[in-house]
């Protein structure tokens, strides 16, 4: 906003006097022919008959063009001075913006213009022609931010063209003007191009037949068909409008200039008044980015200053021309949302806006490293990268940065590169690389503007890869410092058994920017998790001290990384943790990532990686929980998170689930429903969504939106930023959209700090809601529409008062006790925006039996009730579709949550090996011992059960004791125990006379402790002549078996037994 209040009451006054001197008198060319983009037969135009208000034929796009968030594929050029989206307008008379008829429409000098009787030519073609893209390119750029040129232009002139109903000298008057169209099918642009304007205003306007002027003046500007949406230049139906020829919004008289692609019309023409605006409203972590900056009004000599606020990084910024400026942001070692200040004149910070910092991890390189596993120091490697990245520079230089955490400060220190070739894209990798343990690469302009930080790309972030023997050290040194950090356990962390389950629990698991299906950088997909495909991470909520890893193989299922590296492990850190000395990214990749790389990868040591999984221990899958669903779809059919399902048709906003001991709460805004005519009926639908934790995070609203077909706010504004090129961290929540088809945007929401996430579609009709809860402390203390969360459905019922209502009442009961007690007043709601009451709304209750059953239901909607309902109920056919998809969707997501059974990891026997051929109910695990080893106790073959344990018992190899030997080791876990059968029987048989004695005795307890203190079993026949171990003589165990039956009756130990096995034999 403009500080200077005398300055801005300088700059309107000016502007009404300049108005005012200019509209007594026709104006004259501004924009010469010769600077028109080349039109006419003599380049192909195609020209419009000369129809009065006729115009072109339907003209086919061969692209999409953008237009306020919609893609159009066809437009009419109409000889009234106007272009017009996917149908025609023939009228003659200028309108006033927002149009009724909802019709997309570009106004370059709307009039009743008359080239049947006054002459003139209406002529147009499409091009591709790269010199005129090239051009358009180049004209943009200077005033709003273009990575990507031009693929296609239209260009339609109006040339010596008079209004209906001259006469006199007004015949003489005439108007030239263009209008061009470019696009690169991502972005589009506008140009408007006046040469002459001698005449405003048709006679059946009301204008002077003499003159032309008077009367309703042509209209100018942009009308979308969502007839809400609109955007005027400014003078346009008055009689200012004459003066497009000496104005401009660009500083060039007669030119004007705008962005149209998005919700909003961009318009670049600099004024004291308003916010800043900057294009891309987003920029990665590492720097680099270059920023456009239009709004207040620059001054050529000016040192035009930005900075960051949070982590008050301060950078200068190059003027281009008065209405914009642009800045290269610098390294900013934090991510989310941030504040951006502007300093245009020196004086002071006057303002401001925000800026999304993109984490590095999610973000696609523009340099892109070849052959990553031969990044080794010492090797020579190769990059690629798209040389447009770098815009306008042709000088550029490749650098090798370390990565380095100082003094509490990270930064990057610039590495010199040797023998890099002419090309500039193969190079080695020096030795002085190895005083950092982090890299990565950055290709740069190399002659930035004086003061400016140079437009830079980079590689992804990677490991600096050293000797087998210095990775061995490196890791023995991160053990050293990680013991003086708290330490990690994984005793509350657990992972979903199966990669399925862990991408539907969203509330507290994402997924991985270094190991996923859709990472779009596949050359360093995964590869620092060996043979998995996809990999999530446990989202650090609030009473979780550590984070977690869970990877998965090709089929889906969890890897134990006792089993193959590739598993996952318990985290200090994730990749987006950040706060006081710990660097987003950075922080995750130093002390969780590089330490199994240097440890279980790079090291030739086995030792090194049973250390680093020590300290990570693996995270298993058998204390899982999957986390319950409820959703609320189509006219509003509601299914609790304990499974109980009603119909709910409110106006008005409602507490969908609220935590009071949390704080989350999200509502939902029902909407009445509409009929394909646009009819309201006696139904409802959600049109708008708002969720927060009270206290703690930003406030995020969803709403339909007719042009873009949703619209994100935060804290009351729209999200300016693009949601769909990766996950948006707000305050406390972020946010993921993507397209499910044209018409459908699914956004998810996540509650980073209690394992709650909202799923929506949302589409030009409704929003369908899907909640998703896995904290187990939220179970019983949730209420709302959802219910109360404590496993029974049959108490879901609980009005805002706390009554609880019978769950078998009526819909109507349902609609009055329940759902209407759970209404939010006004001026308690979340959403920054009041709709009107409606008072004469009496909704349809779907037990009433009264519904009319419209043709087609049962063709459409088959058996799904909700469908049928919805159908009845509104007539309308998109909805009914929508809220079948959407139960369907429902369904097969509470299948995919329901509990998987896995058996837990068994370990392998010291002195042995196990195959596993997997965890599954079904799998079989065999194990077999080394050589010279042998099974004494245990099953060599288990199998996994259907209840999640192993059958059997543990193996345990015993070493195998040669024969001519008279000793056995005492290391091993059982030894065998070499006496002849003879003396086998004679032990026995003095045993069975000590215990008949000692019975008939019956002596104090403290005798028998004094008496079998000690048995010496003297060897009666050589070891040599015992025909197999003793415990592998069935004679020998039968035996004993007898005699532990009964009373329990117990031998004492052998001096050679093992005193930690065999228990029930021996005391």
């Amino acid at each position: 906003m403009c500080s200077n209040v005398l300055l801005c009451h300088c700059y309107r006054i000016g502007f009404l006097l300049v108005t005012l001197a200019l509209t007594s008198y026709p104006v004259s060319a501004n924009v010469p022919l010769s600077d028109f983009y080349p039109f006419g037969e003599t380049n192909n135009d195609t020209a419009n008959n000369r129809d009065d208000d006729g115009g072109s034929d339907k003209i086919s796009l061969p692209v999409t063009f953008p237009f306020f968030g919609r893609d159009y594929t066809s437009l009419f050029v109409n000889n009234n001075g106007l272009l017009t989206f996917e149908k025609e307008k023939k009228t003659y008379k200028p309108q006033k913006f927002p149009l009724s008829d909802n019709t997309s429409v570009i106004a370059v000098f709307w009039a009743d213009i008359d080239i049947q009787r006054e002459g003139g030519n209406v002529t147009h073609r499409q091009t591709t022609d790269p010199v005129l893209l090239e051009r358009a390119t180049r004209e943009v750029r200077k005033y709003f931010f273009l990575r990507k040129e031009f693929t296609w232009m239209l260009i339609a002139t109006w040339h010596e063209v008079g209004f209906y109903g001259a006469s006199n000298t007004g015949e003489l008057r005439k108007n030239t003007f263009q209008l061009v169209l470019v696009t690169n099918e991502e972005k589009s642009y506008v140009f408007f191009l006046y040469n002459k304007l001698q005449w405003t205003t048709g006679s059946n306007s009301h204008g002077n037949s003499s003159t032309g002027l008077g009367g309703n003046p042509a209209q100018v500007g942009f009308n979308s068909e969502d007839g809400v949406s609109f955007h005027s230049v400014e003078g346009a139906q008055t009689d200012a409008v004459i003066n497009l020829t000496r104005t401009s919004n660009v500083d060039a008289p007669g030119v004007w200039i705008f962005g149209v692609s998005g919700p909003e019309i961009r318009d670049v023409q600099c004024n004291h008044d308003v916010q800043i605006q900057i294009e891309p409203a987003s920029g990665s972590m590492l720097g680099g980015d270059e920023i456009q900056i239009t709004g207040p009004c620059f001054q050529l000599d000016s040192n035009v200053t930005a900075r960051i606020v949070q982590t008050n990084s301060t950078f200068q910024c190059v003027v281009i021309n008065y209405v914009s400026a642009k800045c290269v942001l610098p390294p900013i070692f934090q991510t989310g949302e941030m504040t951006l200040e502007l300093n245009p004149y020196g004086i002071s910070w006057n303002y401001s806006t925000d800026i999304q910092i993109d984490n590095v991890a999610s973000m696609a390189p523009k340099v892109v490293r070849e052959e990553v596993s031969q990044w080794i120091v010492g090797n020579k490697v190769e990059i690629q990268w798209n040389s447009t990245s770098l815009l306008s520079s042709d000088d550029v230089t490749v650098e090798l940065m370390g990565y380095q955490y100082t003094n509490g400060t990270p930064s990057f220190t610039s590495v010199q590169i040797t023998d890099i070739d002419d090309t500039l894209q193969t190079f080695i990798l020096p030795e002085s690389l190895e005083s950092f343990q982090i890299a990565a690469v950055r290709v740069r302009e190399t002659n930035p503007p004086p003061g400016s930080l140079p437009i830079a790309v980079w590689s992804d972030v990677f490991p600096v890869r050293v000797s087998a023997n210095r990775s061995s050290s490196l890791c023995s040194t991160w053990s050293s410092i990680d013991d003086l950090l708290p330490s990690i356990t994984s005793n509350n962390l657990s992972c979903p058994c199966v990669a399925k389950q862990a991408s539907r629990d969203t509330g507290r698991f994402a997924s991985d920017p270094l190991c996923n299906l859709g990472n779009v950088n596949s050359s360093t997909n995964c590869i620092y998790k060996p043979g998995a495909v996809q990999c999530y991470s446990r989202i650090l909520q609030s009473g979780l001290s550590t984070g977690a890893s869970c990877c998965y193989d090709d089929e889906g299922d969890i890897i134990d990384i006792r089993d193959s590296n590739g598993g996952g492990t318990a985290l200090r850190y994730s990749v987006l943790s950040q706060g006081d000395a710990v660097v987003p990214y950075f922080s995750f990749f130093e002390d969780d990532l590089l330490s199994s790389l240097h440890c279980c990868q790079y090291s030739d040591s086995s030792d090194m990686c049973q250390l680093f999984r020590q300290k990570r221990p693996p995270v298993t899958c058998e204390l899982y929980d999957p986390p319950t669903a409820a959703q609320a779809a189509g006219d509003p059919h509601l299914t609790t998170l304990d499974g109980k399902s009603y119909t709910f048709n409110g106006l008005g906003d409602f507490i969908l689930v609220e935590d009071d001991a949390s704080g989350v709460v999200v509502e939902v805004r029902a909407a009445q429903a509409q009929d394909t005519e646009g009819n309201f009926q006696n139904a409802s639908i959600f049109s708008a969504v708002a969720m927060t934790t009270r206290g703690v995070s930003d406030v995020i609203e969803v709403e339909r939106d007719p042009a873009t077909v949703s619209r994100v706010l935060v804290n009351g504004l729209p999200v300016t930023k693009a949601l769909s090129t990766s996950v948006t961290q707000f305050n406390g929540l972020s946010v993921h959209k993507s397209k499910t088809d044209s018409t459908t945007d699914s956004i998810l929401i996540v509650f980073e700090a209690t394992g709650l996430s909202v799923s929506m579609d949302v589409t030009s009709d409704l929003i369908n809601v899907l909640v998703v809860v896995g904290d187990d402390k939220m179970k019983g203390n949730l209420r709302g529409l959802l219910g109360n969360y404590n496993g029974d459905p049959t108490d879901d019922f609980i009005s805002r008062s706390g009554q609880h209502l019978d769950t078998d009442m009526s819909m109507e009961d349902i609609h009055f006790k329940f759902g209407m007690t759970w209404e939010v007043n006004r001026n308690q709601s979340l959403f920054s925006s009041v709709v009107p009451q409606v008072s004469n709304y009496i909704p349809a209750f779907s037990d009433s039996g009264t519904l009319p059953v419209r043709n087609g239901t049962e063709e459409m909607c088959g058996s799904n009730v909700q469908c049928q309902f919805d159908f009845q109920v509104t007539g309308n056919e998109a909805i009914a579709r929508s809220t079948a998809n959407f139960i369907d969707k429902f369904n097969v997501l509470k299948g995919d949550l329901e509990k998987v059974v896995r058996c837990p990891y068994l370990d392998t026997p010291e002195n042995g090996k196990r195959n596993v051929t997997g965890y599954s109910p079904g799998a079989n695990a065999t194990f077999e011992c080394f050589f010279d080893f042998v099974v004494i106790s245990g099953d060599t073959r288990r199998v996994c059960l259907e209840d999640g344990t192993w059958s059997g018992s543990t193996v345990i190899c015993a070493q195998r004791v040669p024969e001519g030997e008279g000793g056995i080791s005492k290391n091993v876990i059982i030894y065998s125990v070499t006496a002849a059968g003879a003396a086998v029987l004679v032990i026995i048989i003095v045993l069975f006379f000590i215990f008949h004695c000692h019975r008939r005795r019956e002596p104090k307890t403290a005798d028998i402790e004094e008496e079998n203190s000690h048995v010496d079993l003297h060897v009666i026949c050589p070891p040599s002549n015992i025909p197999r171990p003793m415990f592998e003589n069935e004679d020998f165990l039968e035996i004993l078996g007898q005699l532990n039956s009964g009373d329990g009756f117990k031998i004492p130990r052998p001096s050679y037994v093992d005193p930690q096995i065999f228990d029930e034999y021996f005391f």
